[in-house]
């Protein structure tokens, strides 16, 4: 019973750190150890990501994207080689910020629940540590907008000069290649990605319509690295390595960084 207290209490420290969907490491699912139907060849792990979108270029006209994501992740590994997880959490401090009619318009969202899915799997390792993998994911979260800046001047969506509000979604979806070098205790990697994001924004105000509906990403390709630290905790006797460990950070089509942390049963 001590050890998963300890596991929890270390998962909720990190949580508490600030950090497009991170990547993480793809073969976790054979970096780290559980006892939990370890028999069967599969695994069951619960953690936390949050992962800082600090700008997502969109295409549109000076459009940019931002958000702060905070999921709790449960996961199952399959074969060490497969590992499928839910992410299920809160998309905080949406913001999107585009141009309309030679107006500046800013939209600020609600807080609002997301939820997402993924995969990651380990293709191939050699005896050197090097190995090459693969991810997939998407999530999804509802926008609700609750003010808006035009032009310098501010609208509450109660406003009775705000019409025809229109509320959307955020919806992203990603792939990506990575390779990694894994050692004992770190597992540094590299990689590249796919990715597209859609947001919304549609209202009226003072009975000039703006809209940015359906907008989706203008660059689709980036780069990411990141490292995942595998620490050997001796009260989880012969299976001590069961904590994984991530920071990443990801560049060209996105400015993000992502920090989360994993536990193996």
């Amino acid at each position: 019973m001590g050890k998963y207290l300890l596991a929890a209490l270390l998962v909720l420290g990190l949580a508490t750190a600030v950090y497009a969907a991170p990547v993480g490491l793809t073969s976790e699912a054979d970096a780290v150890e559980g006892e939990l139907w370890a028999d069967n060849n599969l695994g069951v792990s619960a953690g936390f990501v949050v992962d800082g979108v600090n700008s997502r270029k969109i295409d549109v006209d000076s459009g940019e994207f931002e958000a702060t994501i905070a999921t709790a992740r449960i996961g199952i590994s399959l074969q060490d080689r497969f590992n499928v997880y839910v992410d299920l959490g809160q998309a905080s401090d949406m913001e999107f910020e585009f141009s309309d009619k030679g107006d500046l318009i800013q939209c600020v969202y609600e807080d609002e629940f997301l939820w997402g899915i993924g995969v990651n799997a380990l293709i191939y390792r050699w005896d050197n540590g090097l190995e090459v993998g693969a991810g997939a994911n998407y999530r999804i979260a509802d926008m609700n907008l609750d003010e808006m800046t035009v032009a310098g001047t501010r609208y509450k969506r109660s406003d009775a000069s705000v019409t025809a509000l229109t509320d959307g979604e955020m919806e992203e979806m990603q792939v990506a290649l990575e390779t990694a070098w894994r050692t004992d205790y770190f597992v540094p990697y590299i990689g590249i990605k796919y990715s597209d994001i859609e947001v919304d924004a549609k209202f009226t105000a003072d009975g000039q319509e703006r809209v940015a509906s359906g907008a989706d990403a203008s660059t689709n390709f980036g780069v990411f690295a990141g490292l995942t630290i595998l620490p050997k905790i001796a009260a989880f006797g012969d299976k001590d390595n069961r904590i994984a460990i991530n920071i990443e950070g990801r560049f060209i089509d996105e400015e993000a960084v992502s920090v989360g942390a994993t536990y193996t049963f």
